[in-house]
């Protein structure tokens, strides 16, 4: 009877324990999305919710409180309101990890938790960030009163090609804030705040405000760099060595000329050793910025029976230089240049590295060729010249001659004249007085300027190997056109035989394109024909039988107030001058010779004397 009575006991214990399991194991599959019975966040009972219900019910009890947060420096100190930095409870994130803790441990674990939840509450920590941005704004703006910068050591040209104006910096060891460590450290420090700030409008036992202060040192880094004497002088020898070089980089087609002078190229180094990327990458943009370009069609229209042209646009390859190339380049130079013993000489002519641009190009769709049957099908040469220190109606005249003798065509076999192509030289035909040599005098006169466009059209026929037939040189030497060739290569024109000519001696009609930059006072004329393939060469470019110029001249000029003294002209030296022009055919077999000569008087200052 009795172990009757036991059995059924036993039975019954094994239910309930069965029963219980169940039990527990549907409150841990609840939990594992809930919080525990008397969970807590800062006084806030989470018992049984989940966090999206928890976030609603925080946000509607809890008001966040502020704290000041302070930042300091030997130098000084600055503080902040939390609610100025963007604080806010990072509830959410806390709430997460809390559950995602309790779900990595062990059933029997969790179970054991649930268990003991009911008599032992969980108090889960407050956890504050701060806004990136206006912690990083703040941090920034102390470190604009405590920064103390340094400088790092530089190379200075004052003037180029003037030794004596290199200057050597050695640089100044400075301080200056990390503003993004220090930042981080902030962001970090408030966010590792676990306890709840107290609220600025409560009152402590003592009867004091009492609001929590999170204090971080700013962090410093080093700044600059301070070169010894004997590097200072190292230095000075290095550098000395790019003074007076210039790197030029050019292109044919489209025509690109660029320089990098002396200073700029000083300007890249990076004391003792190196160079200044930033600084390289700035000059390099900079001077690559004007020139890419989008390929250009072609555009020409004329009159088939007059041969006007009443609009002309020839074809541009697009072109996008490689600024990286670029800039590794003037690198290679100058370290070849370094790399020289410090008391070598080079001779002046030597000084400038010529380069072909580092580019890439993109044909256009429509060519030259495509938009006629004359023969106009490409550019043939080129001539080019410098006006810097023009007057404002010499600039004038250069653009409007330019423009008048722009979109000339020349048939096959005709002889050009410059004269009667560009018209009577006027007022009435849109020309400014300006400073003229007539008969032998310099004096004002309608087109004082086009003289600068005949030179440049000489140059181009030279450079396309036409045949002239009429060249004369002026009566002395003029500034304007040696600003970039040597003496020798100008063409004068006037009214009359005072005319520069020549001959379309090519089996098809050539058109004259030409452009006047009157803010960077350089100009040129392209020829566009057919290429026969000849090409030219200037040799045997000769000066000689140099005349000091003769003592300066005093003129009396009652229109000026007595004592005014005024400059009207310059001295220049006489000079005999002779090049030759070889052109050559497809072959490379020399056609003809063509000897141009020229001989300028020297020629003295003149100045007015005010007598009035």
């Amino acid at each position: 009877m009795w172990r009757h009575i036991l059995k059924h006991l036993a039975a019954g214990g094994l239910c309930v324990g069965i029963l219980i399991a169940i039990v527990l194991v549907c409150l841990d599959t609840w939990y594992l999305e809930r919080f525990l019975p008397q969970t807590q966040l800062a006084g806030t009972n989470l018992a049984n919710l989940t966090v999206d219900q928890a976030m609603e019910k925080i946000n509607d009890e809890l008001e966040p409180s502020d704290l000041i947060v302070i930042l300091s420096s030997p130098q000084a100190t600055s503080s902040a309101l939390g609610s100025d930095l963007g604080l806010a409870f990072d509830h959410k994130q806390v709430l997460n990890q809390h559950l995602f803790e309790l779900k990595q441990k062990p059933i029997l674990t969790r179970i054991s938790l649930i268990v003991r939840a009911w008599n032992k509450p969980t108090h889960l920590p407050t956890k504050l960030r701060l806004n990136q941005r206006l912690t990083q704004a703040w941090v920034d703006n102390f470190a604009q009163t405590v920064d103390q910068p340094g400088s790092f050591p530089q190379a200075l040209l004052g003037s180029t090609n003037s030794p004596s104006t290199l200057e050597i910096s050695p640089g100044k060891i400075g301080r200056v804030l990390s503003i993004e460590k220090t930042t981080a450290q902030v962001l970090a420090q408030v966010s590792s705040h676990t306890g709840r700030a107290v609220d600025p409008n409560t009152n402590n036992r003592s009867g004091q405000t009492a609001t929590t202060q999170i204090v971080q040192s700013a962090i410093f880094i080093s700044d600059g760099l301070v070169l010894t004497p004997q590097e200072v002088l190292e230095a000075r020898v290095k550098t000395n060595q790019l003074v007076g070089r210039t790197i030029k980089f050019s292109l044919d087609q489209p025509y690109i000329d660029m320089a990098f002078s002396d200073k700029e190229i000083i300007s890249i180094l990076a004391l003792p050793t190196g160079f200044n990327q930033p600084e390289l990458q700035a000059l390099t943009q900079g001077k690559v910025e004007p020139y890419n370009q989008p390929p250009q069609d072609a555009i020409f229209e004329y009159d088939p029976d007059t041969l006007a042209v009443t609009q002309f646009e020839p074809d541009r390859p697009g072109i996008e230089i490689d600024s990286e190339l670029l800039a590794s380049a003037i690198i290679g130079e100058v370290e070849q240049i370094l790399a020289l013993p410090a008391d070598t000489i080079i001779p002046s002519e030597d000084k400038v590295v010529n380069l072909e641009l580092p580019h890439s190009s993109t044909p256009p769709k429509i060519p030259l060729a495509n938009t006629n049957r004359l023969g106009i099908d490409e550019l043939i040469g080129v001539g080019r010249s410098l006006y810097a220190h023009s007057i404002p109606s010499r600039i004038h005249n250069v653009a409007h001659a330019t423009t008048l003798m722009s979109g000339t065509l020349v048939p096959p076999g005709e002889e050009f004249s410059f004269n009667k192509t560009i018209g009577p030289v006027t007022r009435a035909t849109g020309f400014k007085p300006a400073w003229v040599i007539k008969r032998g005098r310099t004096v004002l006169g309608d087109g004082g300027g086009v003289c600068q466009v005949s030179t440049t059209l000489f140059r181009a026929v030279l450079d396309t190997g036409l045949d002239v037939t009429l060249r004369l040189p002026h009566s002395y030497r003029v500034g304007y056109y040696e600003q970039n060739v040597k003496p020798g290569i100008d063409a004068t024109v006037y009214t009359g035989n005072t005319d520069f000519r020549f001959i379309n001696d090519t089996t098809h009609h050539i058109l004259i394109f030409g452009q006047a930059d009157s803010e960077n006072l350089e100009m040129y004329f392209e020829i566009y024909g057919t290429s026969d393939g000849r090409h030219t060469k200037i040799v045997d470019h000769k000066n000689w039988g140099s005349i000091p110029a003769p003592p300066a001249q005093y003129i009396d000029d009652p229109s000026l107030p007595s004592g005014v003294v005024k400059q009207i002209e310059h001295s220049v030296p006489g000079l005999k001058t002779e090049f030759t022009n070889v052109i050559y055919d497809k072959y490379d077999n020399e056609v003809r010779r063509e000897t141009f000569e020229s001989n300028y008087i020297p020629w003295a200052a003149k100045y007015l004397v005010g007598t009035g």
